[in-house]
């Protein structure tokens, strides 16, 4: 065998081995998520923790999101879901923020329930629906 068929060998097992690593799943396909949007439409909080604390989200229909800490808008492209803050809640009252902070998470998975998210700092996170 060659340098060069050596090579292409050795990083066709590269991506192989990356793809199929559990812990770095590939995002699903844009049009599953765009058929999919309506599935996100509810309460979730972040697997293991309380549907009412500062771990929980509920997706409205009308494309705003809310939290116990803030809330937004929200949107689907492709396969990467954008909240974008335009409100914080600090000593008890919700304010608008001067500049509005996005953030962009990849849709990994979507059941009905359970939604798996890759964040911005590269960590994957499943929320599970609540009840």
């Amino acid at each position: 065998m060659s340098i060069s068929q050596r090579e292409r060998t050795s990083e066709t097992q590269r991506v192989t081995d990356e793809a199929a690593t559990p812990s770095d799943p590939a995002p699903i396909p844009a049009t599953q998520v765009e058929s999919e949007r309506g599935r996100i439409v509810g309460a979730w909080a972040l697997s293991g923790e309380s549907c009412t604390g500062f771990a929980s989200v509920i997706y409205m229909q009308d494309g705003r999101w809310d939290t116990p800490g803030g809330g937004g808008s929200w949107s689907i492209t492709g396969s990467t879901l954008t909240n974008v803050t335009r409100t914080l809640v600090q000593h008890g009252e919700r304010h608008a923020v001067a500049s509005p902070h996005i953030s962009h998470f990849e849709l990994l998975s979507i059941t009905p329930d359970a939604l798996r998210l890759r964040y911005p700092d590269g960590s994957v996170k499943t929320l599970v629906r609540c009840g």
